[in-house]
């Protein structure tokens, strides 16, 4: 693991001890009874845990992560905690409201 992945897992279980768990428990199980690709994938991640949360004046998206070769929805304000890379996502698509005052962002 390197230094900012340990870094960031030290941070994850300072502050999110419960989700942090989760997360842990989350990845084992993926390693033991994910797809092929997703075990095989997960056998070089270095960063298996990291957090973020959807912000922007939308409801929630369909988020890609290159790295698993997976995409999940997510909603608005919730975290994901997973091997997810942060850096390496993208989004398929935005859900917003039909009246939202202000430009998508």
């Amino acid at each position: 693991m390197t230094f900012y992945s340990k870094l960031t897992l030290a941070i994850n279980l300072a502050f999110l001890p419960e989700t942090s768990d989760v997360a842990v428990k989350a990845v084992d199980y993926l390693k033991d009874e994910g797809t092929d690709l997703v075990q095989e994938r997960l056998k070089v991640e270095k960063n298996e845990i990291i957090a973020f949360y959807f912000f922007g004046n939308h409801n929630g998206g369909n988020f890609i992560f290159p790295s698993l070769g997976v995409a999940l929805t997510g909603l608005h304000g919730y975290s994901v905690h997973g091997p997810f890379r942060i850096l390496y996502h993208g989004v398929a698509q935005y859900h917003f409201k039909q009246d939202i005052p202000d430009a998508p962002y």
